[in-house]
């Protein structure tokens, strides 16, 4: 496949070349102008879908395309922005590839696409931001220190001892934590504080006194391995343990209330169908057609995610694929019951304080939306969504 797909790029390059490449002379250095694309190749599955690519250039850029069976939109634009990429349903029966080019002044660069003959997906599928469940999209947590978020929730399976993140930010297991046990054969992912598994603190504890639960003044340090990310290999995000970690109450402070232009970096939604909060990372682009709404609406209603924010899942791959991070309100557990599913979002932090943990709240039925961390007992079931720092 990797033959094919260079000698696609050399096809591509001879052919699109005719058509992409500038009359004008030869630019001097100040007439230079940059082009940068987010992807070289990309793959579908036999199904009609669809992709973004991101452009990043100082000039005016133009699409080639001679495909019949790749829709490109737009064709052509000025400065940074960001294209959508369809293809029509694969009968053929086999992979099919085929090439696009992007050019500006001087500079011409050629992306392939690569369609499988079934419902896989070949190489340079899925969210173009993610690797080894990483989200390639850097939050600052302090003036000098930035991370990449999980691609999902944490969930755990303990009937095979599994830790896994949620295949979509929005997936969340509700009220079916009820069922939370020691040989429960499914997933849960509301946790109590420092469940690690380490110095026996399970996942599946259900215990509400608080003081059965990590010890320590954190999840740092000494106490580190009450750390889910820490202590665990995770199995979609790298497999390895010590490649994750909670942030801190400080951190999580700092990227809803300290960081360069906090305030419009995030924002109440309903992704999908589900409720929650949108985090948007530093360098933000808002892809081209698509609105986002900072912040909350005034007054709660019984639709007041959607009347900030409401994304189709169409809509939230390309806010995905530019970096934007959701936060899903999975609602919270105390012993065996259930509540807030998708109404309030609790998500844990990396703190401690007597035999309470201090834990973020995500309420979105206020205006501003409140984030002030408070005290709650570390026996509450809370969500857990881990970084890794940039490096």
């Amino acid at each position: 496949m990797r033959r094919v797909s260079r000698f696609i790029t050399l096809l591509c390059i001879g052919t699109l070349t005719l058509v992409s490449c500038s009359k004008k002379n030869e630019p001097t250095k100040q007439e230079e102008t940059a082009l940068e694309l987010s992807e070289s190749e990309i793959g579908f599955s036999q199904n009609s879908e669809s992709k973004m690519v991101n452009i990043t250039t100082n000039g005016v850029w133009y699409v080639t395309n001679n495909s019949e069976w790749i829709t490109i939109s737009p064709m052509q634009g000025k400065g940074n922005g960001a294209i959508t990429i369809s293809v029509s349903q694969n009968s053929t029966g086999q992979v099919r590839e085929a090439c696009f080019s992007i050019a500006i002044d001087f500079e011409t660069k050629i992306v392939v696409i690569s369609q499988s003959q079934d419902d896989s997906e070949p190489r340079g599928s899925g969210n173009n931001n993610q690797t080894n469940g990483v989200i390639k999209a850097a939050f600052s947590i302090s003036d000098s220190t930035q991370v990449y978020f999980s691609m999902g929730n944490l969930q755990y399976n303990a009937s095979t001892s599994t830790w896994r993140f949620a295949e979509h930010q929005y997936d969340i297991i509700g009220s079916a934590n009820k069922n939370i046990s020691s040989s429960y054969n499914g997933w849960i992912d509301l946790f109590g504080w420092g469940t690690s598994g380490y110095n026996e603190k399970y996942p599946y504890m259900t215990n509400t006194d608080s003081t059965e639960y990590g010890k320590g003044n954190n999840l740092s340090a000494d106490h580190s391995d009450y750390d889910w990310g820490v202590y665990n290999a995770i199995s979609n995000g790298g497999n390895t343990a010590g490649m994750w970690r909670t942030l801190t109450c400080d951190e999580w402070k700092y990227i809803i209330s300290n960081r360069q232009n906090a305030a419009y970096l995030f924002g109440a939604a309903c992704v999908n169908g589900v409720n929650g909060l949108i985090l948007l990372p530093d360098n933000w682009q808002q892809p081209l057609g698509l609105e986002f709404k900072s912040g909350g609406a005034e007054y709660w209603t019984p639709d007041y995610y959607k009347t900030v924010n409401d994304y189709s899942l169409s809509e939230w791959s390309k806010m995905e694929l530019n970096g934007a991070v959701f936060l899903p309100a999975a609602g919270c557990r105390y012993g065996l019951v259930v509540d807030k599913v998708d109404d309030r979002g609790f998500y844990w932090a990396d703190m401690y304080c007597k035999y309470l943990a201090r834990q973020l709240s995500i309420d979105c039925m206020a205006h501003p939306l409140n984030f002030t961390p408070y005290l709650r007992s570390r026996s509450y079931g809370c969500s857990v969504r881990l970084v890794q720092d940039v490096k």
